[in-house]
């Protein structure tokens, strides 16, 4: 079997990951269009007529030459890493046909990021960080078989770990959803997590604001809301880098092209006055805070609980099986990631690796160890 690599349309690429629940949301085209500075472009595996694969590519250019790049699939793209998909295709099929079309793009490095697990550590509360250590040598499941075959499929297509990338996490609140669980991708990706917690009734949300939260109300939002949230955001947290207002509109315009029902605001107001605000997007079975990963301690102020309660009780009613929270890079000499504040216990997986493929040869050798300095 021999596939073609192209571009696709967005609207092509969102046709296709419709009924693929399992795509992360930094593998759609409102993605592109909210997150990337920059160029980018869906592309799409076809099967003679039949779109088989899709990615969002982003090409990362470097100072004074634009037009030589490096490629990049942020978590993705959606491909048969495994081979457990469509048995009849090697890992080269899938793979010398995207080097092909990147190196027509002026692309002279290849970077991939499969959402496939290699270890996953259930129960992990945020505050854990600190005994990384510990935690890794007492709770962690062995590396998955779906993970040991992708690693070895990528290896025989000639692609390598990137030894200077940072390790890769997802940390979700599995929901407690009694709608029909949605199935696993068949190239053995990352699984949708089951309800968990005490006698099946899921992971606990955080407590309700109580007494301190006394003439506070939590609405839903729109556009119009962004720029006082934004304002309100960044006055609770002045010594971090929260999302300015037009970073907060570009997501939304970005998220709202693929499906204007998919991204939500939610607003809380004390006494009539805009005091805090949440922006999250259902992408299949999960949603995902747009939230920075704030760390201070504000987490648990009244408006950030009761905001993180309504969050969880919307993304159970549209159907996620689990909420994906904001986690930062891994702090110097700790083997897990900083995750947001106040939130309850999630399940931690590491991912694999990223992987690289030098495109042009004759360039890889000499520039890739200082595109890796400039192109992070």
């Amino acid at each position: 079997m021999t596939l073609e690599v192209r571009a696709i349309t967005a609207a092509q690429h969102a046709t296709f990951i419709s009924t693929r629940p399992w795509v992360p949301i930094q593998q759609t085209p409102g993605w592109g269009r909210g997150h990337v500075t920059g160029r980018y472009e869906s592309i799409g595996w076809f099967d003679k007529d039949f779109l088989v694969g899709a990615g969002l590519a982003r090409y990362r250019g470097l100072p004074r030459l634009p037009m030589r790049s490096v490629a990049s699939f942020h978590s993705g793209p959606d491909i048969d890493w495994t081979g457990l998909g469509l048995r009849a295709l090697r890992p080269k099929d899938w793979l010398d046909p995207l080097v092909e079309h990147l190196r027509s793009r002026g692309a002279f490095t290849a970077r991939v990021g499969p959402m496939t697990s290699a270890h996953v550590w259930p129960g992990f509360h945020p505050t854990a960080v600190s005994q990384g250590t510990e935690l890794a040598i007492r709770a962690s499941q062995p590396p998955t078989h779906q993970a040991d075959q992708a690693h070895e499929r990528l290896r025989q297509a000639g692609w390598r770990v990137m030894r200077t990338a940072r390790k890769r996490f997802l940390a979700e609140v599995p929901l407690p959803n009694r709608q029909a669980r949605p199935p696993d991708p068949p190239g053995g990706g990352t699984p949708t997590p089951r309800p968990a917690g005490r006698r099946g009734r899921g992971t606990p949300t955080p407590r309700p604001a109580g007494r301190r939260g006394r003439g506070l109300t939590i609405r839903p939002g729109d556009v119009s809301d962004l720029d006082k949230v934004a304002s309100a955001i960044g006055a609770a947290h002045p010594h971090e880098d929260a999302h300015s207002p037009e970073r907060m509109h570009d997501m939304w315009r970005g998220l709202a092209g693929d499906d204007h029902d998919r991204v939500r605001l939610l607003v809380a107001e004390s006494m009539g006055d805009i005091c805090y605000g949440s922006m999250f997007a259902i992408v299949g079975a999960k949603a995902w805070d747009l939230s920075e990963n704030l760390t201070e301690p504000t987490s648990n102020a009244a408006a950030v609980l009761a905001l993180r309660t309504r969050m969880l009780a919307e993304s159970t009613a549209a159907g996620a099986t689990a909420f994906v929270v904001p986690s930062g890079p891994v702090p110097e000499g700790a083997l897990m990631p900083r995750i947001a504040w106040g939130w309850p216990s999630v399940r931690l997986t590491e991912l694999l690796p990223s992987f690289q493929y030098p495109v042009r040869a004759t360039w890889h050798s000499t520039l890739t160890p200082i595109v890796n300095r400039m192109v992070r």
